[in-house]
């Protein structure tokens, strides 16, 4: 067996209006989270932001469509996710990096939106 650690544990915004779909007869919940981090730039620092797309399935996506809202502040839960496919459009191989969640916790909501 192959040792490793599959987890993530990330807060942040919701950056994108969350999106149910169907696939395979299963419900699936997608949307992008923003989450801030702090670089150094010279001799000061500089917000700056990571966007990293979340997904969610069945039961649990369907419920939290009902009241994830667009900037609220979310703690996710899950596991790294990775696929590879080809585009329609160019015919390029595409790689794509997400989270799966298996929780997702309301934290509350951005004050400043």
């Amino acid at each position: 067996m192959k040792e490793g650690l599959n987890v993530v544990h990330i807060s942040g915004h919701v950056w994108s209006t969350p999106t149910l779909v169907t696939r395979n007869g299963s419900p699936l919940l997608m949307f992008k989270l923003s989450v801030p981090s702090i670089r150094r730039q010279g001799d000061s620092y500089v917000d700056t932001y990571c966007l990293i797309d979340i997904i969610m399935w069945g039961v649990k996506a369907r419920n939290l469509h009902r009241v994830l809202k667009l900037h609220g502040l979310i703690y996710v839960g899950g596991k790294l996710r990775h696929s590879t496919y080809m585009s329609k459009k160019e015919k390029k191989e595409v790689t794509k990096s997400q989270v799966e969640a298996d929780q997702v916790l309301l934290l509350g909501s951005n004050p400043k939106r």
